[in-house]
């Protein structure tokens, strides 16, 4: 098993501290979500473990062994960028045997690539007739053809519509079943909750939450949230009642928030039917990765 593990990591920009005493830990297999608000540092994290910022404090090791006494480890690293670095007039192979170059990859690689990301049917098409999705595995393909063993995406979904999220979301399942190391920052918590196993959240440079996904979720007060399409008469009094944690009014509706026994969404539904409230609810949900996301905000 590979393990890349970050130490006491700090970066800073003149006298501006960017990143502050970073430790983490991440596994072959593990796909790490990395989220936080814009300027938490998220993208200085992905730069000094990419090797774009090679100046920073602390350490940085892979398998036990410093990355800077690790022969072409720059080599063992898959940047998938945000931005998507292709020319349009040339086809999809042809882009590929162009950025295969960098990397010393052969034809065979490549022809391993197409086939591995479901390419073959548009690859010798010129890239300015690919669709947003066609465009963006093609760009995820460019940069992992030598067979990194980490792999950091930066928004990986974005321009691309709904009919090719899940297509790549495989993807990246099946490299992590293959044992690469990945992580991915993306404010597409809804999509990538479903392949994140670990999350780490930033804030203003420092982690405030990191560790195993479901855990984290745990550490959110309210167990369920009961969506309603119409308002309760006086709302029952609602934050009166064993178990309410909060009562949100929406434009519909009210969002209720439960305590983690389940006993209280039961005791919340028998309520209404005996105080006869004609309330529709609209939906029941439990902790997500955006909640998450917006308690340590």
């Amino acid at each position: 098993m590979n393990i890349l593990e970050l130490k006491d990591v700090s970066y800073n920009i003149r006298k501006k501290k960017i990143l502050k005493s970073i430790d983490m830990q991440v596994k072959s297999g593990d796909i790490l979500g990395l989220i936080g608000s814009n300027g938490a540092g998220k993208s200085s994290l992905l730069e000094v473990i990419t090797g774009i910022v090679r100046k920073y404090g602390g350490s940085i090791t892979y398998d036990g062994i410093k990355v800077e006494e690790i022969k072409d480890f720059d080599k063992k690293i898959g940047f998938v960028s945000q931005d998507i670095a292709l020319y349009e007039k040339l086809s999809g192979l042809e882009n590929l045997k162009f950025w295969s170059k960098l990397y010393g990859v052969s034809d065979n690689e490549i022809h391993k690539i197409i086939s591995d990301m479901g390419m073959e049917e548009y690859i010798n098409d010129k890239v300015s007739t690919y669709s947003g999705g066609m465009k963006r595995k093609l760009n995820i393909a460019s940069s992992i053809m030598h067979f990194p063993e980490i792999i950091v995406m930066d928004e990986p979904l974005v321009g691309i519509d709904k009919n090719w999220i899940n297509e790549i979301l495989d993807i990246i399942k099946k490299l992590s079943g293959e044992g690469r190391i990945i992580i991915i920052s993306s404010h597409r918590f809804q999509d990538f909750s479903k392949i994140w196993n670990r999350i780490c959240v930033l804030k203003e440079g420092s982690i405030v939450a990191y560790g195993d996904k479901e855990k984290l979720l745990e550490t959110i007060e309210w167990g369920k949230k009961v969506k309603t399409s119409s308002f309760p008469s006086d709302n029952l009094n609602l934050l009166e009642q064993e178990g309410i944690i909060d009562v949100e009014s929406t434009a519909r509706g009210l969002d209720i928030k439960l305590g983690r026994n389940p006993i209280y969404l039961d005791k919340l539904l028998e309520d209404l039917k005996l105080k006869g409230e004609n309330v529709e609810i609209i939906g029941i949900k439990s902790p997500q990765v955006e909640d998450l996301y917006e308690k340590f905000k």
